[in-house]
């Protein structure tokens, strides 16, 4: 029982560890989409201005054809990120079946604060002893050692007590008349295993 408490505690917090795993791979894929189409809306600018100075006659046919390779590259990086938005939805939706519209992001005067203790060396340790993986593994282990003690127990005498109830109807005898029986045993049987072909030991 121990042992599936542990395991039904580590698959919670592996979905917990998934479910915020995927909620952050969206936040940062919706976050890398904006950024692309900030740079995106920079380098069409810089497109028309070369446009512009073409016409003028300021500008070359080689900035103008930089300024729109930049702009298919930009439109390039647009759809991968809105494509890389779309993965990350599906999968927060696959873990928690739900279809995410709309997303909370960090706030703007977000601090992250580094770990307490400062020392890898207690992580270590407290990851050791409140590994729930671990634990559920350390109980398989004791669960084996019982069942090996149990296994152990099959050279040992066993003592059994069998009630038995029979009841005989013989029918009809010559006489005519009907014969029934009924007997009822109280039986103790004791059992010493001698050799079972090594299967006990195996």
């Amino acid at each position: 029982v121990r042992q599936a408490h542990f395991v039904m505690l580590a698959a919670e917090q592996d979905l917990l560890l998934r479910t915020t795993s995927a909620y952050l791979g969206l936040m940062a894929a919706t976050e890398n989409l904006e950024l692309v189409r900030a740079e995106r809306e920079v380098v069409t600018k810089a497109l028309e201005f070369a446009r512009e100075r073409l016409l003028a006659g300021v500008g070359t046919i080689i900035n103008q054809v930089d300024a729109q390779a930049r702009h298919a590259v930009t439109q390039a990086r647009e759809i991968e990120a809105r494509n890389r938005v779309l993965d990350a939805e599906q999968a927060l939706r696959e873990i928690t079946g739900l279809s995410i519209n709309r997303i909370k992001t960090l706030r703007e005067d977000f601090k992250p604060v580094p770990p307490d203790p400062a020392s890898a060396e207690r992580w270590l340790e407290s990851a050791l002893t409140r590994n729930l993986g671990l634990s559920a593994r350390r109980e398989a282990v004791e669960v084996s050692r019982e069942e090996i003690d149990r296994q152990k127990a099959g050279h040992y005498p066993s003592l059994n007590l069998v009630l038995q109830n029979t009841r005989r109807d013989a029918g009809y005898g010559v006489l005519g008349s009907a014969s029934k029986v009924d007997s009822t045993d109280l039986l103790l049987k004791l059992s010493v295993p001698l050799f079972e072909g090594g299967l006990t030991s195996a």
